[in-house]
This record gives C-alpha cells, sequence and structure tokens, in this order.
C-alpha cells in the first residue's frame, strides 16, 4: 500500500518518539507571544487552534471569558495536550479542518508547521472549512515559512541521534533539496 507524502506526515506526529521531541524543537517563542497578543487585540472570544500539536501555546489562549478548541489529527499529541496544566479549560478534537462548526470562531489559529503540511487539495479545503467557521470580522492568522530563503539547505543534513527528556533515542534526517512536487522531507 502506498501512503500520499500528506498521510505519511500526518501519521509521523502520531509516534511516541516524534512527540517526545515536538516541545523541544518547538518551545513557546515570539511566535506564541504575536498570537496571544493578537487574540487580545481582536477581542477574540471564540478561538480555534487548528494544529494544535501537544497543545503549548492553545492553553495560554484560554481565559475566563474566551473558548478556546484545539484540533489536531495526531491522538498523541492531544494526549500530551490533554495532560498539560490548564488543559481542561480547553475543548480538545481530534481530526482537521472539517472539525471547525459553522460560525463558530472570532479567531482561527495555524501556528508553526501547520500551514506547511496543507498541500494541494487539503490547503483549499482547509481554507474552505476555515472560512466557513469563522464568525464576520472573523481572522484567519498563520505562520509559514518563505521558500525563497531555502531554509532547508541549512538543517542537519546526515542523520542525527538526540535523547528525550524521556530517555528514548531518536534519529532524525533531512533531505537537502524539494522533490518534484516542491516538497522538502524531515523524517
Amino acid at each position: 500500500m502506498h501512503l500520499d507524502p500528506a498521510e505519511t506526515n500526518r501519521r509521523a506526529y502520531d509516534d511516541a518518539r516524534v512527540v517526545a521531541l515536538y516541545d523541544l524543537d518547538n518551545p513557546p517563542g515570539e511566535d506564541h507571544a504575536y498570537f496571544r497578543r493578537a487574540a487580545e487585540e481582536s477581542g477574540a472570544r471564540r478561538i480555534v487552534d487548528l494544529g494544535c500539536g501537544t497543545g503549548s501555546l492553545t492553553v495560554t489562549l484560554t481565559g475566563d471569558d474566551r473558548a478556546v478548541v484545539g484540533i489536531d489529527p495526531a491522538e498523541a499529541m492531544l494526549r500530551v495536550a490533554r495532560a498539560r496544566p490548564g488543559g481542561d479549560r480547553v475543548e480538545w478534537r481530534r481530526g482537521t479542518a472539517e472539525l471547525i462548526e459553522p460560525a463558530s470562531a472570532d479567531l482561527v489559529i495555524m501556528s508553526g508547521n501547520v500551514a506547511m503540511h496543507l498541500i494541494g487539495q487539503d490547503w483549499h479545503g482547509a481554507l474552505r472549512r476555515i472560512a466557513a467557521g469563522l464568525v464576520p470580522g472573523g481572522r484567519l492568522l498563520f505562520e509559514t515559512r518563505n521558500p525563497v530563503r531555502r531554509a532547508w539547505e541549512d538543517w542537519q543534513q546526515e542523520p542525527t541521534e538526540r535523547t528525550t527528556a524521556a530517555g528514548r533515542l531518536v534519529e532524525s534526517e533531512a533531505t537537502n533539496a524539494p522533490d518534484a512536487d516542491g516538497v522538502v522531507v524531515h523524517r
């Protein structure tokens, strides 16, 4: 059975080894501060964090007057998110953009690498669901990488081994050039 690259990528985030490294490789920073500031400045009261991963940003968006939904296709990521301090203040959903209810959000966020994982029709379908899920005047905020910068050329090319906080050994590597579809893979 041959899986398309997008499905293979989605499955990788259900791998306990990837989950163990996720927060180490994606620590909160200026990006999280930007999304929190944008939520505050916009007055958003209903927020969806699409592709929430382990929920490190998601839980910081909660408040007494806010309803926050975290959506991710990887159950392994959501297990960490639910157990995170403040995780009980978020409604966690396993899935993708199809779980955004119509006219239910003032703000939808796709932080980190989420937008880059939505290729081709997945991107167009997600945008349609997000548009339907936003109330009039609602906002979509997402980040992505500039392909002109060719950041993959600076990634570690040789396989590397790291030990996680849980004592697990993990190996990773990246390709050094885009494939025929323009996709650069990191394993």
